[in-house]
């Protein structure tokens, strides 16, 4: 990556990131957007040292923190997406053996005719028979969720208190049904629900009160405490983050 150029690009977004700092006056966030990309926020003290023993330690955070996310990758794949894919009857999950730069025209043929057989249906080639790779993560077994518990992955439950518009549901995953119950905009909407209902039940009895034809008083029963002050709309507008 370094011989190909990385550090001419990971310069040029240091300097899209300065204009960001200039214009927004926020330092860089590592954690978000194109900024947490390996390579970027590892090379810092460099840019702004370039001394040699920078560019090592870069280097080496490169490297591990690259090989940390190829062994997560590796784990996602056999404990939730390759469940996940056997979970439906007309999936298929191809796995390519890239270790081997020098075969990379072999290996781009593979990926054509696969993809090609696929648009053109015809029969599709046995998936673990592609390379001793694929043999070998196609048929070991892991500890994966069963089949229904993956596709629960997917399946989205709708919240009747946080939906505003019955045209745009509040839509929460299975999986994190149970946090968002206990998150502060589902309880700041519970409580800003409560609070209409008090105040709606006050104006009701100052409305409803009155005297009926023989003279006696015709009064509905509801709580007269005086209206709670609050805004309403306490709900933030944004989309909840799961």
């Amino acid at each position: 990556m370094v011989q190909n150029g990385l550090i001419d690009e990971v310069q040029s977004m240091y300097a899209i990131a300065a204009g960001t700092v200039a214009n927004t006056g926020q330092p860089i966030d590592y954690t978000s957007g194109v900024f947490q990309s390996i390579g970027f926020k590892e090379f810092h003290d460099y840019l702004q040292s370039s001394s040699e023993a920078d560019f090592n330690t870069a280097v080496d955070a490169m490297k591990r923190a690259t090989r940390k996310y190829a062994v997560y990758q590796n784990k996602w794949n056999q404990r939730k997406f390759l469940p996940l894919v056997d979970a439906v009857s007309d999936a298929h999950a191809f796995v390519l053996d890239t270790t081997d730069p020098e075969e990379w025209s072999k290996i781009e043929a593979q990926a054509v005719n696969i993809t090609t057989s696929f648009l053109a249906g015809r029969d599709l080639p046995l998936p673990s028979s592609l390379t001793p790779l694929a043999r070998t993560l196609l048929s070991t077994p892991v500890k994966a969720n069963k089949p229904s518990a993956a596709l629960s992955l997917h399946k989205k439950i709708q919240c009747e208190i946080c939906t505003r518009d019955p045209n745009e549901p509040f839509l929460v995953t299975e999986v994190e049904w149970a946090l968002h119950l206990k998150s502060r905009i589902h309880q700041r909407t519970i409580a800003a629900q409560k609070r209409r209902q008090h105040n709606m039940q006050y104006l009701l009895l100052k409305s409803s009160t009155g005297v009926t034809g023989d003279g006696s008083a015709n009064a509905v029963e509801v709580d007269k405490t005086p209206p709670v002050d609050g805004n309403e709309n306490e709900r933030s507008s944004a989309p909840e983050q799961q």
